[in-house]
């Protein structure tokens, strides 16, 4: 059985639904992806707002530790192979996670060791 083909009408060609997206002008691409990013750190603080509202805490990744202790993420994989920082309170896979308190824990531990005081 053979089935009519239609053709659209020019109306229906030219409709938003069929047409193909217009280009962007230079430098919307990349407003959009800032604003994306911007709106995901929103996000981020929002959750963490809602969370410590909450009273949980987020876990801290070894990103946080660098950015803590102001060194390179290669180096606190340094000091978790020698062994200088607690063993973590959870692993999701492969990555380890603290409890926020177990970071703080350790900063005062390392300033009375240091002879510099804690808190």
């Amino acid at each position: 059985m053979n089935c009519p083909t239609r053709t659209p009408s020019p109306e229906a060609a030219a409709s938003p639904e069929s047409s193909e997206p217009a280009e962007l002008p230079p430098g919307i691409g990349q407003l959009a992806e800032m604003l994306a990013a911007s709106l995901d750190r929103i996000a981020a603080r929002m959750l963490a707002a809602e969370m410590a509202a909450a009273g949980i805490e987020p876990l801290v990744g070894i990103d946080e530790w660098a950015a803590t202790l102001a060194c390179s993420r290669r180096e606190v994989e340094r000091m978790r192979s020698a062994r200088k920082l607690p063993p973590p309170d959870l692993s999701i896979g492969r990555s380890p996670r603290w409890k926020a308190a177990t970071l703080r824990t350790w900063i005062d531990e390392q300033s009375r060791a240091s002879g510099r005081g804690g808190r």
